[in-house]
């Protein structure tokens, strides 16, 4: 993911990742499936990532495991603030 576009801290700041909706672990794909998101939560730091990388855990354990993910914005932007 480095060379993906350019450095993310140099793109979009130093708290910012460039995230998958589904980990590569349990399916993740490159392509459309990636975006910009909050460091904390992608890296599993926030309470919210916490949980998050517990879903993930759980769906690697559990193979066959139904696993949906999707963004919910706070504003009328496209990116968690």
């Amino acid at each position: 993911m480095r060379d993906w576009i350019e450095a993310t801290e140099e793109f979009m700041g130093s708290n910012r990742d460039k995230g998958h909706f589904i980990a590569h672990c349990i399916g993740g794909r490159l392509g459309v499936h990636v975006f910009w998101q909050d460091r904390d939560l992608n890296r599993g730091w926030s309470p919210e990532g916490k949980i998050y990388r517990q879903m993930e855990t759980y769906c690697y354990e559990h193979a066959g495991t139904f696993c949906f993910s999707r963004p919910v914005y706070t504003d009328g932007s496209m990116r968690r603030s």
